[in-house]
C-alpha cells in the first residue's frame, strides 16, 4: 500500500495502525501538500461485504456531524477508482489513553480530569445530535501532542448509531452487540432500548480505570462471560479501595455513571458540569 495514489489526490506512506476493520496510513495530501490520515477499509476476513462498507461510511457521515474540537475531524470519504474505501482525517500524534494506563499504571486524580472533561464534552455534542458513539474505551480515546499542547480526541465512529426521533432504539437482534465486553452497559447486554446513557456507563469504565488501574470488572480467567454478568448484576467495588485520596464528589459521579440503570446516571452535559466544578476547586 505504501507509494498507492488514491483518486489522484493522497499519497499514501507509513502504516500507523490498524484494527478489525480498517488499516491507517500516514499520507500526503498532493495538492495541498500536507500531511493527513487515510484510513483504508480492509476487514481481516480479506473479503468486503456491503454491511462492512455502509458501517465504514457512517462512521465518516456520524463524525463529520458531530463537530468538536475533541473529536478526530473527517475531512474526506471516497471509493477509489481501484476500489478502496477510504476516510480521510487529521493526522495525530502521540499516544492513546490505552498505551498511557500500559505505560504508567493508574493515574492521578487531575489526569483524569484533563482526559475525561473533553470526552463527556465530545458525548454531549452527539447525544444533542441523537449519536451513541457505542464503543467509548481507551483505545479510542488518543491524546494527541502538537507542539501546542496535548489534545484530547474522541476516536472512531465507525460503532456509532444514530437514534430515532425518540432517542432510543433497540440493540441488534440477531444475538450480536457491537463494542467492546468491558465497557458495555447493562441495557445493551439486555438487548433492551438505549441512547446516550449507554455511552455514559462506558465513560464511566474508563474514569473508574484511569483512577484504580483496572477497570471495574474484570475476568482472571478469562472468561468473557464473568465480565458481562457482573455489568448486569453486581456494583463495582469503592474506588476508594485502589484510590484511597480520590476526592468523594469523583467517586460518587462515577459510581453514578456505572449505575445499572440508565436513567440513574448523569448525562453528558451533568458529568461536563460536574468536571469542570472539580477542575476549578
Amino acid at each position: 500500500m505504501p507509494g498507492t495514489v488514491l483518486d489522484g489526490r493522497y499519497r499514501l506512506g507509513r502504516k500507523i495502525g490498524a484494527g478489525g476493520y480498517g488499516v491507517v496510513y500516514e499520507a500526503t495530501h498532493l495538492a495541498l501538500n500536507t500531511a493527513v490520515a487515510v484510513k483504508i477499509l480492509q476487514p481481516r476476513s480479506g473479503r468486503i461485504t456491503q454491511e462492512e462498507l455502509e458501517r465504514f461510511k457512517r462512521e465518516g457521515i456520524s463524525a463529520c456531524r458531530v463537530q468538536h474540537p475533541n473529536a478526530i475531524n473527517i475531512l474526506d470519504f471516497g471509493l477509489s477508482s481501484n476500489s478502496f474505501a477510504y476516510l480521510v482525517m487529521e493526522i495525530l500524534h502521540g499516544v492513546t489513553l490505552r498505551q498511557e494506563l500500559r505505560a504508567l499504571g493508574k493515574l492521578s486524580t487531575q489526569r483524569c480530569l484533563e482526559i475525561i472533561l473533553p470526552v463527556a464534552s465530545v458525548l454531549a455534542k452527539a447525544h444533542a445530535s441523537n449519536i451513541v458513539h457505542r464503543d467509548i474505551k481507551p483505545d479510542n480515546i488518543f491524546l494527541h501532542r502538537p507542539p501546542t499542547g496535548e489534545v484530547v480526541k474522541l476516536l472512531d465512529f465507525g460503532l456509532a448509531k444514530l437514534m430515532g426521533e425518540d432517542g432510543s432504539h433497540p440493540e441488534a437482534t440477531w444475538g450480536l452487540i457491537a463494542g467492546t465486553p468491558t465497557y458495555i452497559a447493562p441495557e445493551r447486554l439486555s438487548f433492551l432500548p438505549y441512547n446516550g446513557q449507554a455511552d455514559i456507563y462506558s465513560l464511566g469504565v474508563v474514569m473508574y480505570e484511569i483512577l484504580a488501574g483496572r477497570p471495574p470488572f474484570t475476568a482472571p480467567d478469562g472468561n468473557v462471560s464473568t465480565v458481562l454478568t457482573a455489568h448486569l448484576q453486581t456494583s463495582p467495588p469503592p474506588l476508594a479501595l485502589f484510590t484511597p485520596d480520590v476526592p468523594p464528589v469523583l467517586e460518587d459521579i462515577t459510581r453514578r455513571m456505572l449505575h445499572k440503570v440508565p436513567v440513574e446516571r448523569p448525562t453528558a452535559e451533568e458529568v461536563v458540569r460536574i468536571l469542570k466544578l472539580l477542575c476549578q476547586a
